[in-house]
Protein backbone atom coordinates (compact mmCIF):
# COMPACT_ATOMS: atom_id res chain seq x y z
CA UNK A 1 0.00 0.00 0.00
CA UNK A 2 1.34 3.08 -1.09
CA UNK A 3 1.17 5.89 1.38
CA UNK A 4 -0.18 9.28 0.46
CA UNK A 5 1.41 12.41 1.67
CA UNK A 6 -1.34 14.47 3.20
CA UNK A 7 0.27 17.64 2.05
CA UNK A 8 0.33 16.30 -1.50
CA UNK A 9 -3.34 15.38 -1.41
CA UNK A 10 -4.22 18.80 -0.23
CA UNK A 11 -2.20 20.24 -3.04
CA UNK A 12 -3.97 18.12 -5.69
CA UNK A 13 -7.28 19.06 -4.29
CA UNK A 14 -6.32 22.69 -4.46
CA UNK A 15 -4.93 22.45 -8.00
CA UNK A 16 -8.21 22.35 -9.99
CA UNK A 17 -9.38 25.39 -8.18
CA UNK A 18 -6.23 27.19 -8.99
CA UNK A 19 -6.32 26.08 -12.60
CA UNK A 20 -9.93 27.15 -13.06
CA UNK A 21 -9.20 30.48 -11.64
CA UNK A 22 -6.22 30.94 -13.86
CA UNK A 23 -8.16 30.15 -16.99
CA UNK A 24 -11.25 32.29 -16.11
CA UNK A 25 -9.61 35.62 -15.31
CA UNK A 26 -7.94 36.11 -18.69
CA UNK A 27 -11.27 35.39 -20.45
CA UNK A 28 -13.05 38.17 -18.45
CA UNK A 29 -10.31 40.63 -19.28
CA UNK A 30 -10.62 39.80 -22.97
CA UNK A 31 -14.39 40.37 -22.77
CA UNK A 32 -13.88 43.72 -21.10
CA UNK A 33 -11.42 44.83 -23.75
CA UNK A 34 -13.93 43.98 -26.50
CA UNK A 35 -16.70 46.06 -24.83
CA UNK A 36 -14.67 49.33 -24.77
CA UNK A 37 -14.68 49.88 -28.61
CA UNK A 38 -18.41 49.23 -28.65
CA UNK A 39 -18.96 51.83 -25.95
CA UNK A 40 -16.86 54.43 -27.85
CA UNK A 41 -18.84 53.71 -31.02
CA UNK A 42 -22.11 54.38 -29.23
CA UNK A 43 -20.79 57.58 -27.74
CA UNK A 44 -19.69 58.77 -31.18
CA UNK A 45 -23.07 57.88 -32.70
CA UNK A 46 -24.85 59.73 -29.91
CA UNK A 47 -22.71 62.89 -30.47
CA UNK A 48 -23.38 62.82 -34.20
CA UNK A 49 -27.10 62.55 -33.50
CA UNK A 50 -27.03 65.54 -31.18
CA UNK A 51 -25.20 67.62 -33.79
CA UNK A 52 -27.72 66.62 -36.49
CA UNK A 53 -30.66 67.45 -34.26
CA UNK A 54 -29.14 70.84 -33.31
CA UNK A 55 -28.46 71.69 -36.96
CA UNK A 56 -32.00 70.77 -37.91
CA UNK A 57 -33.35 72.98 -35.10
CA UNK A 58 -31.11 75.89 -36.17
CA UNK A 59 -32.16 75.52 -39.80
CA UNK A 60 -35.80 75.52 -38.78
CA UNK A 61 -35.34 78.57 -36.58
CA UNK A 62 -33.42 80.55 -39.19
CA UNK A 63 -35.67 79.74 -42.09
CA UNK A 64 -39.22 81.01 -42.41
CA UNK A 65 -42.11 80.52 -44.73
CA UNK A 66 -42.94 83.13 -47.41
CA UNK A 67 -45.94 84.19 -45.35
CA UNK A 68 -43.74 84.79 -42.34
CA UNK A 69 -41.30 86.81 -44.41
CA UNK A 70 -44.13 88.91 -45.80
CA UNK A 71 -45.44 89.58 -42.31
CA UNK A 72 -41.97 90.65 -41.13
CA UNK A 73 -41.52 93.26 -43.84
CA UNK A 74 -45.10 94.50 -43.92
CA UNK A 75 -45.48 98.23 -42.97
CA UNK A 76 -46.73 99.08 -39.53
CA UNK A 77 -50.40 99.99 -39.23
CA UNK A 78 -51.13 103.62 -40.12
CA UNK A 79 -51.54 105.74 -37.00
CA UNK A 80 -53.10 109.20 -37.30
CA UNK A 81 -50.91 112.13 -36.23
CA UNK A 82 -52.91 114.88 -34.59
CA UNK A 83 -52.46 118.38 -33.24
CA UNK A 84 -54.54 120.53 -30.92
CA UNK A 85 -56.75 123.40 -32.00
CA UNK A 86 -55.55 126.53 -30.15
CA UNK A 87 -57.22 129.73 -29.03
CA UNK A 88 -54.59 132.41 -28.66
CA UNK A 89 -53.11 135.57 -30.11
CA UNK A 90 -50.81 134.68 -33.00
CA UNK A 91 -47.60 136.49 -33.84
CA UNK A 92 -44.64 136.03 -36.15
CA UNK A 93 -41.32 137.66 -35.39
CA UNK A 94 -37.77 138.16 -36.57
CA UNK A 95 -35.22 137.16 -33.94
CA UNK A 96 -31.74 138.64 -34.27
CA UNK A 97 -28.88 140.19 -32.31
CA UNK A 98 -27.33 143.62 -32.42
CA UNK A 99 -25.52 146.33 -30.48
CA UNK A 100 -26.58 149.34 -28.42
CA UNK A 101 -25.30 152.56 -29.92
CA UNK A 102 -25.96 156.26 -29.26
CA UNK A 103 -28.13 158.22 -31.67
CA UNK A 104 -25.30 160.57 -32.67
CA UNK A 105 -21.52 160.47 -32.32
CA UNK A 106 -19.56 163.72 -32.59
CA UNK A 107 -15.80 164.17 -32.82
CA UNK A 108 -14.58 167.28 -31.03
CA UNK A 109 -11.34 169.08 -31.94
CA UNK A 110 -9.82 171.89 -29.93
CA UNK A 111 -8.78 175.16 -31.51
CA UNK A 112 -5.26 176.68 -31.47
CA UNK A 113 -3.96 177.83 -28.10
CA UNK A 114 -4.29 181.58 -27.65
CA UNK A 115 -1.80 181.93 -24.80
CA UNK A 116 1.33 183.71 -26.07
CA UNK A 117 4.47 181.55 -26.14
CA UNK A 118 2.55 178.58 -24.70
CA UNK A 119 2.40 175.06 -26.07
CA UNK A 120 -0.85 173.08 -26.46
CA UNK A 121 -0.10 170.91 -23.45
CA UNK A 122 -2.81 169.34 -21.28
CA UNK A 123 -2.21 170.91 -17.87
CA UNK A 124 -4.95 169.29 -15.72
CA UNK A 125 -6.39 165.83 -15.31
CA UNK A 126 -8.45 165.27 -18.47
CA UNK A 127 -12.06 164.18 -18.56
CA UNK A 128 -12.62 160.42 -18.74
CA UNK A 129 -14.77 158.20 -20.93
CA UNK A 130 -18.29 157.85 -19.56
CA UNK A 131 -18.45 161.38 -18.16
CA UNK A 132 -21.49 163.47 -19.01
CA UNK A 133 -20.92 166.93 -20.42
CA UNK A 134 -23.57 169.63 -20.52
CA UNK A 135 -23.90 173.25 -21.56
CA UNK A 136 -21.00 175.15 -19.91
CA UNK A 137 -19.06 172.03 -18.79
CA UNK A 138 -15.32 172.33 -18.32
CA UNK A 139 -13.90 169.46 -20.41
CA UNK A 140 -10.17 170.29 -20.42
CA UNK A 141 -7.40 172.66 -19.45
CA UNK A 142 -4.76 173.39 -22.07
CA UNK A 143 -1.79 175.66 -21.35
CA UNK A 144 -3.53 176.60 -18.12
CA UNK A 145 -6.67 177.87 -19.87
CA UNK A 146 -10.17 176.29 -19.80
CA UNK A 147 -12.05 174.60 -22.61
CA UNK A 148 -15.87 174.70 -22.26
CA UNK A 149 -18.61 172.92 -24.15
CA UNK A 150 -21.69 174.84 -25.27
CA UNK A 151 -24.66 174.02 -27.47
CA UNK A 152 -24.48 175.17 -31.07
CA UNK A 153 -24.43 174.00 -34.66
CA UNK A 154 -22.02 176.70 -35.86
CA UNK A 155 -18.40 175.80 -35.12
CA UNK A 156 -16.25 178.15 -33.09
CA UNK A 157 -14.16 179.35 -36.02
CA UNK A 158 -12.86 182.69 -34.63
CA UNK A 159 -12.19 184.75 -31.53
CA UNK A 160 -15.24 186.79 -30.42
CA UNK A 161 -15.20 190.27 -28.93
CA UNK A 162 -17.22 193.46 -28.79
CA UNK A 163 -18.42 194.56 -32.23
CA UNK A 164 -18.67 191.04 -33.71
CA UNK A 165 -21.97 189.72 -34.97
CA UNK A 166 -23.25 186.53 -36.54
CA UNK A 167 -24.82 183.14 -35.73
CA UNK A 168 -21.86 182.13 -33.58
CA UNK A 169 -22.45 185.22 -31.41
CA UNK A 170 -26.17 184.42 -31.23
CA UNK A 171 -25.62 180.87 -29.99
CA UNK A 172 -23.04 182.10 -27.42
CA UNK A 173 -25.61 184.61 -26.10
CA UNK A 174 -28.31 181.90 -25.91
CA UNK A 175 -26.02 179.52 -24.04
CA UNK A 176 -24.95 182.20 -21.55
CA UNK A 177 -28.59 183.09 -20.92
CA UNK A 178 -29.44 179.40 -20.30
CA UNK A 179 -26.61 179.29 -17.75
CA UNK A 180 -28.02 182.35 -15.94
CA UNK A 181 -25.92 185.07 -17.58
CA UNK A 182 -28.17 187.04 -19.96
CA UNK A 183 -26.58 189.74 -22.11
CA UNK A 184 -29.62 191.91 -23.03
CA UNK A 185 -27.88 192.74 -26.32
CA UNK A 186 -29.53 192.31 -29.69
CA UNK A 187 -29.36 188.64 -30.66
CA UNK A 188 -26.30 188.03 -32.76
CA UNK A 189 -24.56 191.26 -31.77
CA UNK A 190 -21.63 191.18 -29.35
CA UNK A 191 -22.20 194.35 -27.29
CA UNK A 192 -21.26 195.53 -23.83
CA UNK A 193 -24.02 193.38 -22.33
CA UNK A 194 -22.48 190.25 -23.85
CA UNK A 195 -19.07 191.43 -22.61
CA UNK A 196 -20.44 191.55 -19.06
CA UNK A 197 -22.15 188.17 -19.37
CA UNK A 198 -18.90 186.53 -20.51
CA UNK A 199 -17.02 188.06 -17.56
CA UNK A 200 -19.60 186.75 -15.11
CA UNK A 201 -19.51 183.24 -16.65
CA UNK A 202 -15.71 183.03 -16.42
CA UNK A 203 -15.65 184.35 -12.86
CA UNK A 204 -18.29 181.79 -11.86
CA UNK A 205 -16.20 179.02 -13.45
CA UNK A 206 -13.09 180.04 -11.50
CA UNK A 207 -11.11 181.55 -14.35
CA UNK A 208 -10.23 185.10 -15.34
CA UNK A 209 -11.97 186.37 -18.43
CA UNK A 210 -9.58 186.77 -21.40
CA UNK A 211 -9.23 190.29 -22.71
CA UNK A 212 -8.03 191.96 -25.86
CA UNK A 213 -4.40 192.82 -25.43
CA UNK A 214 -4.68 196.14 -27.24
CA UNK A 215 -7.68 197.34 -25.25
CA UNK A 216 -7.50 200.04 -22.57
CA UNK A 217 -6.01 198.85 -19.28
CA UNK A 218 -8.75 200.65 -17.40
CA UNK A 219 -11.57 199.29 -19.53
CA UNK A 220 -10.27 196.13 -21.20
CA UNK A 221 -12.59 194.45 -23.65
CA UNK A 222 -13.35 190.75 -23.23
CA UNK A 223 -12.33 188.40 -25.98
CA UNK A 224 -13.58 184.80 -26.14
CA UNK A 225 -10.74 182.78 -27.73
CA UNK A 226 -11.56 180.21 -30.37
CA UNK A 227 -9.71 177.57 -28.31
CA UNK A 228 -11.82 178.05 -25.16
CA UNK A 229 -15.33 177.29 -26.44
CA UNK A 230 -16.38 174.09 -28.25
CA UNK A 231 -19.86 174.14 -29.76
CA UNK A 232 -21.61 170.74 -29.84
CA UNK A 233 -24.86 170.32 -31.79
CA UNK A 234 -26.68 168.59 -28.94
CA UNK A 235 -26.11 168.45 -25.21
CA UNK A 236 -25.99 166.71 -22.81
CA UNK A 237 -23.54 164.22 -24.27
CA UNK A 238 -21.46 161.33 -23.01
CA UNK A 239 -17.71 161.07 -23.50
CA UNK A 240 -17.10 157.91 -25.53
CA UNK A 241 -13.38 158.44 -25.98
CA UNK A 242 -10.74 160.94 -24.91
CA UNK A 243 -7.28 161.28 -26.44
CA UNK A 244 -6.20 163.82 -23.82
CA UNK A 245 -3.22 162.82 -21.68
CA UNK A 246 -1.94 164.94 -18.84
CA UNK A 247 1.36 166.58 -19.77
CA UNK A 248 1.06 165.67 -23.46
CA UNK A 249 0.20 167.86 -26.46
CA UNK A 250 -3.38 167.84 -27.77
CA UNK A 251 -4.10 165.09 -30.25
CA UNK A 252 -7.21 165.99 -32.28
CA UNK A 253 -9.91 164.88 -32.26
CA UNK A 254 -9.57 165.43 -28.57
CA UNK A 255 -12.95 163.98 -27.59
CA UNK A 256 -15.61 161.71 -29.04
CA UNK A 257 -19.05 162.52 -27.68
CA UNK A 258 -22.28 160.62 -28.07
CA UNK A 259 -25.64 162.31 -27.84
CA UNK A 260 -29.20 161.07 -27.76
CA UNK A 261 -30.71 157.96 -26.25
CA UNK A 262 -29.14 154.58 -26.85
CA UNK A 263 -30.66 152.62 -29.71
CA UNK A 264 -30.22 149.04 -30.84
CA UNK A 265 -28.73 148.50 -34.29
CA UNK A 266 -29.92 145.09 -35.54
CA UNK A 267 -28.40 143.71 -38.79
CA UNK A 268 -30.98 142.06 -41.08
CA UNK A 269 -30.52 139.82 -44.10
CA UNK A 270 -32.29 140.34 -47.42
CA UNK A 271 -35.23 138.10 -46.51
CA UNK A 272 -35.77 139.80 -43.16
CA UNK A 273 -35.63 143.31 -44.61
CA UNK A 274 -38.64 142.60 -46.83
CA UNK A 275 -40.66 141.61 -43.74
CA UNK A 276 -39.76 144.41 -41.30
CA UNK A 277 -41.39 147.85 -41.36
CA UNK A 278 -40.91 151.14 -39.53
CA UNK A 279 -43.22 151.19 -36.54
CA UNK A 280 -43.14 147.43 -35.91
CA UNK A 281 -43.36 146.51 -32.24
CA UNK A 282 -40.20 144.91 -30.86
CA UNK A 283 -38.64 143.67 -27.64
CA UNK A 284 -35.02 144.12 -26.59
CA UNK A 285 -33.31 141.55 -24.40
CA UNK A 286 -30.57 143.34 -22.47
CA UNK A 287 -28.21 141.22 -20.37
CA UNK A 288 -26.13 142.46 -17.46
CA UNK A 289 -22.70 141.36 -16.33
CA UNK A 290 -24.26 138.73 -14.05
CA UNK A 291 -26.04 137.07 -16.95
CA UNK A 292 -29.50 138.20 -15.85
CA UNK A 293 -31.54 139.92 -18.51
CA UNK A 294 -34.43 142.35 -18.80
CA UNK A 295 -36.98 142.78 -21.54
CA UNK A 296 -37.46 146.33 -22.80
CA UNK A 297 -40.28 147.31 -25.17
CA UNK A 298 -39.11 149.07 -28.32
CA UNK A 299 -40.17 149.99 -31.83
CA UNK A 300 -38.49 149.99 -35.23
CA UNK A 301 -37.52 153.65 -35.70
CA UNK A 302 -35.76 153.29 -39.05
CA UNK A 303 -34.46 150.81 -41.61
CA UNK A 304 -31.04 151.74 -43.00
CA UNK A 305 -30.45 150.02 -46.32
CA UNK A 306 -26.98 148.90 -47.37
CA UNK A 307 -25.60 147.43 -50.58
CA UNK A 308 -26.13 143.81 -49.53
CA UNK A 309 -27.88 144.07 -46.15
CA UNK A 310 -29.80 146.42 -43.91
CA UNK A 311 -29.93 147.55 -40.31
CA UNK A 312 -33.04 147.96 -38.22
CA UNK A 313 -32.80 150.82 -35.72
CA UNK A 314 -34.81 149.96 -32.59
CA UNK A 315 -35.67 152.76 -30.19
CA UNK A 316 -36.38 151.63 -26.58
CA UNK A 317 -39.50 153.03 -24.97
CA UNK A 318 -37.47 154.05 -21.92
CA UNK A 319 -33.92 155.45 -21.81
CA UNK A 320 -31.06 153.05 -21.18
CA UNK A 321 -28.02 153.84 -19.09
CA UNK A 322 -24.99 155.11 -20.98
CA UNK A 323 -22.92 152.35 -19.40
CA UNK A 324 -24.64 149.94 -21.79
CA UNK A 325 -23.11 151.61 -24.83
CA UNK A 326 -21.67 148.92 -27.09
CA UNK A 327 -23.45 146.07 -25.28
CA UNK A 328 -24.76 143.12 -27.29
CA UNK A 329 -28.53 142.68 -27.14
CA UNK A 330 -31.13 140.32 -28.51
CA UNK A 331 -34.16 141.60 -30.43
CA UNK A 332 -37.55 140.20 -31.36
CA UNK A 333 -39.33 142.22 -34.04
CA UNK A 334 -43.00 141.33 -34.50
CA UNK A 335 -43.77 141.40 -38.24
CA UNK A 336 -47.34 140.02 -38.08
CA UNK A 337 -49.87 139.45 -35.30
CA UNK A 338 -53.55 139.17 -34.55
CA UNK A 339 -55.22 141.84 -32.45
CA UNK A 340 -56.89 139.30 -30.19
CA UNK A 341 -56.96 135.57 -29.48
CA UNK A 342 -58.20 133.55 -32.46
CA UNK A 343 -59.08 129.90 -33.12
CA UNK A 344 -56.20 128.43 -35.13
CA UNK A 345 -54.78 125.14 -36.40
CA UNK A 346 -51.34 124.19 -37.74
CA UNK A 347 -50.90 124.67 -41.49
CA UNK A 348 -50.57 120.89 -41.93
CA UNK A 349 -54.11 120.39 -40.57
CA UNK A 350 -55.73 122.05 -43.59
CA UNK A 351 -56.98 119.88 -46.45
CA UNK A 352 -58.97 120.71 -49.52
CA UNK A 353 -62.39 119.12 -49.88
CA UNK A 354 -63.98 117.85 -53.07
CA UNK A 355 -65.65 121.24 -53.56
CA UNK A 356 -62.35 123.08 -53.13
CA UNK A 357 -63.30 124.32 -49.65
CA UNK A 358 -60.61 124.08 -46.90
CA UNK A 359 -61.50 121.49 -44.28
CA UNK A 360 -60.05 120.15 -41.06
CA UNK A 361 -60.58 116.58 -39.86
CA UNK A 362 -61.44 116.26 -36.19
CA UNK A 363 -60.46 112.97 -34.53
CA UNK A 364 -62.91 112.07 -31.76
CA UNK A 365 -61.88 110.10 -28.67
CA UNK A 366 -63.46 106.98 -30.10
CA UNK A 367 -61.40 107.38 -33.30
CA UNK A 368 -64.28 108.68 -35.40
CA UNK A 369 -63.31 111.26 -38.01
CA UNK A 370 -65.40 114.32 -38.77
CA UNK A 371 -64.56 116.71 -41.63
CA UNK A 372 -65.43 120.33 -40.88
CA UNK A 373 -65.29 123.00 -43.62
CA UNK A 374 -63.64 126.21 -42.44
CA UNK A 375 -62.85 129.73 -43.57
CA UNK A 376 -59.19 130.69 -43.20
CA UNK A 377 -57.06 133.80 -42.72
CA UNK A 378 -53.39 134.30 -43.69
CA UNK A 379 -50.90 132.06 -41.89
CA UNK A 380 -48.99 133.56 -38.96
CA UNK A 381 -46.05 131.75 -37.42
CA UNK A 382 -47.05 128.32 -38.72
CA UNK A 383 -50.70 128.60 -37.63
CA UNK A 384 -53.78 129.51 -39.65
CA UNK A 385 -56.76 131.29 -38.06
CA UNK A 386 -59.93 129.34 -38.88
CA UNK A 387 -63.69 129.67 -38.42
CA UNK A 388 -65.97 126.60 -38.83
CA UNK A 389 -68.61 126.97 -41.53
CA UNK A 390 -70.56 123.91 -40.36
CA UNK A 391 -70.22 121.78 -37.28
CA UNK A 392 -68.37 122.56 -34.08
CA UNK A 393 -64.67 123.28 -33.67
CA UNK A 394 -63.32 124.19 -30.24
CA UNK A 395 -59.95 124.81 -28.68
CA UNK A 396 -58.36 121.59 -27.48
CA UNK A 397 -59.91 119.41 -30.17
CA UNK A 398 -57.51 117.07 -31.97
CA UNK A 399 -57.25 117.55 -35.74
CA UNK A 400 -55.51 115.33 -38.28
CA UNK A 401 -52.15 116.57 -39.53
CA UNK A 402 -50.79 113.35 -41.07
CA UNK A 403 -50.62 109.58 -40.96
Amino acid sequence: MVGVDPSARDADAFLPAVTESATTVPQRRAGASRSRPQRRWWLTLTGVGIVLIGGAYWAGAESASPAAIERSVAPAPRVPVTAAVVLRRLSQAIVAQGTLKPATVVSVSFGPVSVPAAQPIVTAKPIQAGAVVTNGSLVAQVAGRPVFTMTGSTPMYRDLTVGDHGPDVAQLQSDLADLGFPSFDALGVFGHGTDLAVRDFYDHSGFSAPVVAASSPKHPQVMVPQAEIVFVPKLPAVVQHSSLILGQPINNPALTLSTGRLRALIPLNAAQVSLAHVGDVATLFVYGTTGTGVQIPAKVAALKMGSSSATAVLRPEKPLGNSLTGARVGARIVIASTRKAVLAVPVAALYTGADGQPVVTVIARNGRRVSIPVSVSPEIGGFVPVQPLRGRLAAGARVLVGE
